[in-house]
């Protein structure tokens, strides 16, 4: 009979890892930890019922824009939840890659990916090119890219079996997965915005030269103006 070293629960059922803590107890643990990192304004945190000790959860800083990633869904080491955290500016882009095609990527939206729920990836593909809807689905996962060498791709995986698409194991990965998809597609989002705002501060000086010359040549202002509003702006 297993037994939780920190809560005392025992279960000839209860998975535990091998630093001894149940599932939620390791959860504990692990929210402790990222507190003294980051402030949680979200997290989304899914348990294979198939298999315990794999784990997908996702912990969101919006204030300071940070995310923390667990869930390589591999067995438990230490504790059931590894995160790692990421600035939101490392994350390039978010995949969802369904038997090693990528199904929706980027910045695409949750509101192609809810119609998904339902019929799967392959049942949208299928309908769309006048095929016959595919039945079973091997493998399913998130897929991220990263700003960094060392770690360029990490997969989130929901399905890594031959599962019947009109399961209630493949609704339930697809429900799972959208809740992740979104939060780290949100996360994207953001870094998009962040993006456009950075490329339109360095273009906005040129534009205002622009005016201030338009000026000058129409004889509103005169030279030594222009030249010192050109200094202005170019922080020369």
């Amino acid at each position: 009979m297993a037994k939780c070293i920190k809560c005392g629960k025992k279960s000839f059922f209860l998975e535990v890892a091998k630093n001894g803590e149940c599932c939620d107890c390791s959860l504990e643990s692990a929210k402790e930890k990222l507190t003294d990192e980051m402030s949680i304004s979200k997290i989304a945190v899914q348990k294979s019922f198939e298999c315990p000790t794999k784990c997908i959860a996702v912990a969101i800083d919006d204030d300071n824009q940070k995310i923390a990633i667990s869930g390589v869904n591999t067995t438990a080491d230490e504790s059931f939840f590894d995160f790692k955290i990421y600035n939101f500016m490392d994350i390039v882009s978010v995949d969802v890659v369904e038997d090693g095609n990528s199904a929706i990527s980027g910045n695409v939206g949750s509101t192609i990916i809810g119609g998904i729920l339902f019929g799967g990836i392959g049942a949208i593909a299928g309908a769309a090119k006048g095929k016959k809807i595919k039945k079973i689905c091997k493998t399913l996962e998130i897929e991220m890219r990263f700003d960094s060498l060392n770690e360029p791709v990490r997969q989130l995986v929901y399905i890594d079996k031959t599962t019947k698409t009109d399961s209630f194991i493949y609704k339930k990965a697809m429900q799972n997965l959208k809740e992740v998809y979104d939060i780290l597609n949100y996360v994207v989002i953001q870094n998009k915005k962040c993006s456009e705002h950075s490329l339109e501060k360095q273009i906005s000086p040129i534009d205002d030269i622009r005016k201030y010359k338009a000026l000058f040549d129409d004889g509103i202002i005169t030279q030594e103006e222009f030249e010192t509003k050109k200094k202005q702006l170019l922080g020369i």
